[in-house]
């Protein structure tokens, strides 16, 4: 238990570091005993802004993650948005007018893993070990199952099976309809690991997930039969800390092809019915990737925002200016990628060439929830439990 204990808060301090920002300097300082080269965040500039940011909607879910290093974000589905808060609220609003069409909250419950979709059910997971299926038309509880631990990231679902994973390496396959236990994976989880875990993806009956130790897994839906693991990252580096190789970044697949990242690690493009690896570049990553039809986009450890050619590997282009601000997992929208940060702006980018073409603030609390993209309209959620849809409109340009 004692292990166990300084495990998690051994994880939760250098989440901190990763996170946050200026605070994290202080932190990692302390880690490496005192001294510390981290340099601080990169300072904002002023840019040509293509585009004004309106913001539709807004709405405060109650609550919030405060400091606590726990990213849940939004689910978008038959234009109703999901939410969900540390707090045991989860709330569902008409995602064009924000009109709130009911709430619920789960006294004595904390959300970690949220929020989840599956077969019109709300999917949770909660510190305390639990998968929880809501009914998405009302909010009503359906089932609660116990797994082996604590759940960070949202469950998925399809083809009547809902799976979650937990901290502990543990991978659970349950019943849609029940919430009984269908199968059980099991892997042993390092000494020493980022606060998070992969979100699952399932794609045709196949469950992908990254795992602590650096790999990819693959498991039969139905059944959870392990089809195949492939190694993401090796370890490297004279500490602890430096061998770290987590694939926490959620897997994408577009066509044949997945991919995948690791934190000290490659991102690397497999083929997925021969394994056999495309290409992959040195990124270090841990919050996830986007996709359009021509490149994939990501945020690495340092703050960078990157495009890759997505049947290459080629880097198109480079955005340094968020550098040390925790950038979001990026998401696309229009013809923009968009991250949060870390003092709650989110940030534009043009998917051509990276240069900032617009920027919003949604308050002073920390973004470190992906944003969700619907058809024109970007939701947002902060760390003080306020969520906020906001669309781009071109600025006029002044006249000759």
């Amino acid at each position: 238990m004692i292990c166990r204990t300084l495990r998690r808060s051994v994880r939760f301090v250098l989440a901190l570091g990763l996170v946050f920002g200026l605070g994290g300097c202080s932190v990692l300082s302390w880690i490496h005993g005192g001294t510390s080269n981290i340099a601080p965040p990169a300072k904002l500039r002023s840019f040509p802004a293509v585009y004004r940011v309106r913001r539709v909607w807004s709405a405060d879910i109650g609550g919030g993650a405060g400091a606590k290093y726990i990213r849940l974000s939004p689910v978008l589905h038959d234009s109703v948005l999901y939410v969900s808060e540390p707090q045991g609220r989860v709330r569902a609003y008409d995602a064009d007018t924000g009109k709130r069409l009911w709430s619920r909250h789960l006294k004595h419950t904390e959300i970690e893993g949220g929020t989840g979709f599956a077969d019109g059910m709300v999917l949770l997971g909660t510190r305390d070990g639990r998968v929880l299926a809501l009914k998405a038309a009302n909010g009503a509880l359906l089932w609660s199952a116990s797994v082996s631990s604590e759940i960070l990231a949202p469950p998925r679902g399809a083809d009547g099976v809902v799976v979650a994973q937990t901290v502990d390496g543990s991978i659970f396959g349950l019943a849609a309809d029940t919430g009984k236990r269908l199968w059980m994976q099991e892997h042993t989880v390092p000494a020493l690991s980022l606060r998070g875990t992969s979100t699952p993806l399932i794609v045709e009956n196949v469950v992908v997930t990254g795992l602590a130790n650096g790999k990819l897994a693959a498991y039969r839906l139905a059944d959870g039969r392990q089809l195949w693991d492939i190694p993401v990252s090796e370890p490297h580096g004279r500490n602890e800390i430096a061998r770290l190789i987590d694939v926490d970044a959620p897997p994408v697949v577009v066509g044949e092809t997945l991919y995948a990242d690791a934190y000290h690690g490659k991102l690397v493009a497999f083929n997925l019915a021969s394994g056999h690896i495309q290409w992959s570049r040195d990124v270090s990553g841990y919050s996830g990737m986007a996709v359009d039809a021509n490149n994939i986009y990501i945020s690495d450890a340092r703050g960078y925002v990157m495009a890759y050619d997505l049947a290459t590997g080629a880097s198109v282009w480079q955005q340094t200016g968020l550098h040390g601000r925790s950038p979001t997992a990026p998401v696309v929208i229009g013809d923009t990628v968009a991250v949060g940060d870390y003092q709650g702006y989110v940030h534009f980018l043009s998917v051509d060439d990276g240069r900032f073409v617009a920027r919003y603030r949604l308050g002073s609390a920390s973004i470190l929830a992906t944003p969700v993209a619907g058809t024109e309209t970007l939701y947002v959620a902060d760390q003080d439990g306020d969520v906020a849809a906001l669309r781009l409109h071109a600025k006029k340009r002044p006249a000759p």
